[in-house]
């Protein structure tokens, strides 16, 4: 019995469909072991026989493939063909390139084109065997080109076809370009010489391109050239391209957020809106977020440069406008203003790291006041200062550096400031503390953001810097530390000790004892749930520092409700029954200031009228709001999905469907894309190029969605790093993940991507640090678009062994975190050897470069050997024997597969989930590769649950045409032709099929609308399909597969009719293959 498959779902309904497949539970477990070396999860397959038949599901079903065309050899060059097509002088010339190996790209391909053609600079149209066409600007300094990057091996299928290309534009040896008028796309090219001058230039410009240079300035990028430098000392080299401009061009200077200055030309009657336009192209900052300032200003788009007195060499700062921001500057003790945007609800520590971002004071030197001379606390919000408002100035003056200010809270609510020294101990603080409050040192617990901190560490090594809150919670016996989030006054986390038989009152009265707030007001909550006063925190099962909620209760007879915000932030508000909307929007203009008119809210997808009350709503305790901002001519309409209950979103009458669900998918962070969302309103499909008011959408309406929407979503990780000059640099990286992820889980992917390891990462969230026990981020209450804070745990140096080749061992200092790679540098610059000609094992297994000694296992004083890297420079993978294409089998879809087996459209590969922390570990998981070029060498695939690496076993495809190229450790390179897969899952049976070593290894899979089907060589089978490649490969223009003008060849690539009729009038060969030119008359009928 092979594995199990069924549709879930008619494609016809659902348009692109998510399949899932059951793993191939009768694949051998020792043909698993043998020959791939891992070990099989594969369960029982009689017990899984009998659960299935059960179910009355088991479909014993396999069908041998009928696309059993034999793979062919193809014969193989160490150069890269070009050949030159078009309607010109080159067309046919050939040139040959060598030097290309696995990892070549695209951009090696355009530097030696340039040099073939000995131009300065040249455009190139380049066009692979059944890909789309690219384009390259090829100068000496530089190729420009989405497509630049593209792996040459990749696209030619390891060099056994060739690349046309079409020269588009060149400049001439030692000439330059000059645009004499940029929007009528005149230019003149002209000699040049490094030696010349911009003056003898401007002579040149005026005399080859017949125009008057009085009153003009030229520009090279964004720079104006000054007449008595020469071109040397302005940097231009010969290929590079001038601009002539008119000389009422002011040069002025725009600040950015991050301190950078960005030289900008404009004209004196441009508006501020043109500027701010010129800023997105530069900056890609959309000018809808961009704030501009002079003289402490802002600037209206409607302005001209002229309107707002910007004089020439003037320096605008620029904002980035924040949801509900504000405008503050801070003046420094050097008398420097500076400008933000920023909102009320941030704390001052916020904004203490703009500062930081833009002048790179440290914070811990920052001592900020508001306007009235208040001194400004890191963990308050700027809305707790009520002489803080928009356009205000605040003060800054700087702490000595070695001097920590401290704020201590005791249990008693009392708060103690000290003075000290970033040398000092904790347990120097603790003894302060002592002598000033009473408490036993050995009593203490001192915690500063959400950790216990050890006694033997200084200040300085725990970081703890400028203005600083610690708490102090007092030691019992068998207790725990818990934190207790407020967000009264200011956002604060407050500290206590307790144990796990102690009733929720006991920790209510110690909140009473440290802020003076009744017991009967206080309202704890635990992952959503309000903590019954008479239970205990076992009961709860709450453990060490995990993080509690505190609201205060206004209202006697009052119940709890929470307000989702557009940007994702929740918050609670106290109300009663009788309580109507309305009253419900003034608690949220005073908590939130947003005024009443800009509040739309929700409930369960339907619009809440301010006249109506809480109990006529049946809003019950503890329910959550949807919070919208009214918008200038903006409609509240809903998006239900198939299986939830139904979006707000808020759009305008003028926006296309499209851009709708463009929101949508921001909004939700689905999985789908725009374009596999269909939309249904009343009973009619909507088109994305229509807008809201062609379909006569009303306020309130439903739109149906056919696809139910994923919750996956983005995170940010902010990563303090250490650069040469001892400042600090936060980087900011994002991270997809599910909120039903582990901390485990989402390390996992930070290493993935960030390459730092597991081990040496320490995050935290909201100050708290996050433990590896299971607990998932929604449990952790951490949401789409949070900032979670990174830090590497210490390095520890080791000393190392590496036996080389000639049997010599080497001596190595090097640290448990060090990368693998960084110890083959090593190697390299003492022995000479280049790092990626070897390889190095550990207790027999090769060590990957981008991982770390320690996840190896490697301490000190272990011994690693070195071993010669194989075949162009990373050893043969092993993987299904796929030339054994008599295996291919075709199979069914089941609906109980696990969501680690689903199948989308194209190219899908198998291979087993090692994480033993994944529900999917031991099971042959599925990886999403759609269509692509799928490198085995380079190419990663990943468990869908977990996001960890998998080695492939073998490839499956559906709904998609493919074909593969690869070569065996022999040497020999084989071809499978384009085959088809359609509306079942096409995968190899890897019992009779086998293993093989796989020097290289490609897989293609295309669009199977993109195919034209024909006949075999025997004629007997019309199954078979050929993609229609997206660029005709002699005009370089795109082409369809219904377009009967495109023909199909013999040889199996598409052109033109008239492009390949004057090509054979030429006598020449495909640019492709080089075979003779004759079309698939079958092929082409079919099509017609």
């Amino acid at each position: 019995m092979g594995s199990l498959f069924s549709k879930k779902s008619s494609q016809k309904e659902i348009g692109v469909q998510f399949l899932q497949i059951i793993e191939d539970d009768n694949a051998s477990k020792q043909n698993l072991e043998e020959n791939i070396d891992i070990s099989s999860a594969a369960e029982d397959p009689e017990r899984f026989k009998k659960t299935c038949d059960a179910r009355g599901e088991a479909i014993e079903k396999e069908e041998l493939s009928d696309l059993t065309q034999q793979e062919e050899s193809v014969d193989v060059s160490d150069k890269l063909k070009v050949i030159f097509v078009g309607n010109n002088e080159r067309a046919g010339q050939r040139l040959y390139i060598d030097g290309i190996d696995e990892k070549t790209q695209m951009s090696y391909v355009g530097y030696r084109i340039r040099e073939f053609l000995c131009v300065s600079a040249v455009q190139l149209s380049l066009v692979a065997e059944f890909c789309q066409a690219m384009h390259l600007k090829v100068n000496k300094k530089e190729v420009k080109g989405d497509d630049a990057d593209q792996i040459v091996e990749a696209v030619t299928g390891f060099l056994t076809s060739g690349i046309s290309c079409v020269v588009l534009d060149c400049i001439q040896k030692d000439h330059i370009r000059v645009w004499i008028n940029e929007k009528q796309k005149k230019f003149i090219d002209i000699q040049y010489k490094p030696q010349d001058t911009i003056h003898e230039l401007k002579k040149k410009i005026q005399q080859e391109g017949q125009i008057e240079m009085q009153g003009k300035i030229v520009k090279y990028g964004r720079y104006t050239l000054s007449s008595n430098l020469t071109g040397q000392q302005c940097g231009i080299e010969e290929g590079d391209e001038l601009r002539v401009i008119q000389d009422t061009i002011k040069q002025i200077y725009v600040k950015t957020p991050k301190g950078s200055l960005i030289p900008m030309d404009v004209d004196k009657q441009d508006t501020i809106s043109t500027l701010k336009q010129q800023i997105n192209q530069i900056e890609n900052i959309p000018t809808q977020d961009q704030g501009l300032i002079l003289d402490d200003q802002n600037l209206g788009n409607d302005q001209t440069i002229t309107q707002c007195n910007i004089k020439d060499k003037s320096t605008i700062a620029m904002i980035i406008k924040q949801y509900e921001g504000m405008t503050l500057f801070v003046k420094t003790p050097l008398e420097k203003k500076l400008i933000f945007s920023i909102r009320k609800i941030d704390t001052v520590e916020r904004l203490k790291q703009q500062i930081w971002n833009m002048e790179h004071i440290p914070i811990y030197q920052q001592m900020l006041y508001s306007p009235n001379g208040t001194k400004m606390e890191d963990s308050k919000r700027l809305s707790s200062f009520t002489d803080i408002g928009d356009n205000c100035t605040l003060n800054m003056t700087f702490i000595p550096i070695g001097q920590v200010h401290l704020s201590i809270k005791v249990p008693s609510g009392k708060v103690l400031d000290l003075e000290m020294e970033v040398g000092d101990t904790i347990e120097r603080v603790k003894h302060t503390i002592q002598i000033r409050e009473g408490i036993p040192l050995e009593k203490q617990k001192l915690c500063y953001l959400e950790r216990n901190l050890n006694d033997k560490k200084t200040l300085q090594q725990l970081r703890i810097r400028g203005m600083s809150t610690l708490y102090v919670a007092i030691k019992q016996e068998g207790g725990m530390l818990i934190f207790v989030m407020t967000e009264y006054e200011y956002e604060q986390t407050l500290v206590f000790e307790v144990k796990k038989t102690d009733m929720i009152i006991v920790l209510k009265q110690k909140i009473r004892d440290m802020e003076h707030i009744p017991i009967e007001k206080i309202w704890l909550y635990s992952a959503g749930r309000r903590l019954e006063d008479d239970k205990t925190f076992e009961e709860y099962n709450i453990q060490e520092k995990t993080r509690l909620f505190l609201i205060i209760k206004q209202k006697t007879d009052g119940m709890l409700i929470f307000v989702k915000k557009p940007m994702g932030k929740i918050f609670g508000l106290e109300v009663d029954q009788k309580d109507t909307i309305l009253d419900v929007k003034q608690q949220i203009e005073l908590k939130e200031n947003i005024e009443i008119k800009e509040q739309r809210l929700t409930l369960k997808g339907f619009l809440l009228e301010d006249d109506k009350t809480i109990q006529q709503y049946k809003i019950q305790n503890d329910q959550t709001l949807q919070l919208f901002m009214k918008q200038k001519d903006g409609l509240l309409i809903f998006i239900k999905a198939p299986e939830g209950q139904a979006v707000a979103l808020e759009v305008q009458k003028n926006e296309t469907i499209r851009n709708i669900k463009q929101k949508l998918m921001h909004q939700e962070e689905g999985t789908l894309t725009a374009e596999q969302l269909n939309t249904i309103y009343d009973g009619a499909q909507l088109d994305d190029q229509k807008k809201v008011s062609d379909y006569n959408i009303q306020n309130g309406a439903t739109i149906h969605l056919a696809h139910q929407i994923h919750p996956f979503g983005r995170i940010n990780i902010q990563f303090q790093k250490e650069e040469d000059n001892e400042k600090e640099k936060i980087e900011n990286v994002g991270i997809t993940v599910e909120l039903t992820d582990t901390v485990e889980q989402l390390k996992n992917k930070i290493e993935k991507k960030m390459k730092i390891s597991v081990l040496q990462q320490c995050l935290k969230y909201q100050g708290i640090e996050l433990e590896d026990n299971n607990q998932t981020l929604q449990d952790l209450n951490i949401k789409f678009k949070d900032n979670l804070q990174l830090t590497l745990q210490p390095l520890y140096a080791l000393q190392i062994f590496i036996q080389l080749l000639n049997n010599k061992t080497l001596i190595l200092n090097v640290e448990n975190m060090d990368a693998v790679e960084s110890v083959k540098w090593k190697i390299e610059e003492i022995e000479k050897i280049q790092s990626d000609q070897f390889i190095l094992l550990f207790g027999g297994k090769e060590l990957k470069d981008d991982r770390s000694l320690q996840e190896y296992g490697i301490q000190n004083g272990s011994t690693l050997f070195m071993d010669v890297r194989l075949y162009g420079g990373q050893p043969p993978k092993l993987m299904v024997d796929v030339g054994n294409v008599d295996t291919i089998i075709k199979m069914e879809f089941s609906n109980y597969a696990p969501d680690w087996r689903i199948v989308n459209t194209g190219l899908s590969i198998e291979g087993e989930c090692s994480d033993r922390k994944c529900p999917a570990f031991g099971h042959i998981v599925i990886y999403q590769a759609n269509f692509v070029d799928f490198d085995i060498q380079s190419t990663v695939a990943e468990c869908p649950k977990c996001h960890c690496e998998i080695t492939p076993i073998k490839p499956g495809f559906y709904q998609c045409i493919w074909s593969i190229h690869f070569k065996k450790v022999d040497g020999k390179v084989t071809r499978i032709p384009w085959k088809k897969s359609d509306s079942k899952y096409t995968t190899y049976k890897q019992e009779d099929s086998g293993t093989a070593e796989f020097v290289k290894l490609i897989i293609h899979a295309k669009i199977l609308d993109s195919a034209r089907n024909k006949k075999d060589e025997d004629g007997k089978n019309e199954s078979v399909a050929v993609p229609i490649a997206e660029s005709c490969g002699l005009c370089h223009e795109k082409q369809e597969e219904k377009d009967s003008d495109v023909l199909l060849m013999k040889c199996d690539h598409s052109f033109h009719r008239k492009c390949v009729l004057g090509w054979i009038d030429r006598g020449l060969s495909c640019p492709h293959c080089d075979k003779a030119l004759e079309w698939n008359e079958e092929a082409n009928l079919m099509a017609q």
